[in-house]
């Protein structure tokens, strides 16, 4: 099955058995890059995501060098350099506006990304989606929730549940 991230592989799946050797839950950052990076190394990756469509407001909003690093490894170095910006500090206030800590970052870490950079994470959702669409061996299931896994003698099963639809296993061996 090919790469999908607009539901419409998961609609046509009705009760069908998708073998794959690594099964993610849940397509956020965290999620694509690992499956990203998981099918660059040659495995079969299946991501099942509960809603439809990416969550258009951010939530994270910086990384760290080896954050940067690691998602420079999945392919989107440039990508990432055009929706960052390298930082100089970190403040936690409280409500009164003193301030709690204050870190000051200059300069790159050894992995040779700033020490901190800020972004918008929908963006970085976009770079790794459109990456993830461009790997082999990586399909994305939006639209299906987890609700069991089942341990059946080095089969592991992910059953899922689709509005409207009946179950979807998604089968990884161990």
């Amino acid at each position: 099955m090919s790469s999908s991230t607009d539901g419409t592989a998961a609609n046509s799946l009705a009760a069908e058995r998708l073998d794959a050797d690594v099964v993610v839950v849940g397509y956020g950052p965290v999620g694509q890059a690992a499956a990203v990076l998981l099918a660059q190394h040659g495995w079969r990756v299946t991501v099942v995501e509960r809603h439809s469509s990416a969550y258009a407001r951010p939530r994270a909003v910086s990384f760290d060098d080896e954050v940067g690093r690691l998602l420079a490894s999945a392919g989107i170095a440039d990508g990432l350099r055009h929706i960052s910006q390298p930082g100089s500090d970190y403040v936690w206030r409280n409500a009164a506006g003193e301030t709690l800590l204050h870190f000051e970052y200059t300069g790159a870490g050894p992995s040779g990304w700033p020490v901190t950079s800020s972004f918008h994470q929908p963006a970085l959702e976009e770079l790794l989606d459109r990456r993830a669409r461009s790997v082999p061996g990586l399909t994305v299931l939006r639209g299906l929730s987890a609700v069991s896994l089942a341990d059946d003698d080095g089969v592991v099963t992910l059953t899922t549940e689709q509005p409207d639809a009946p179950g979807t296993n998604c089968a990884a061996t161990g």
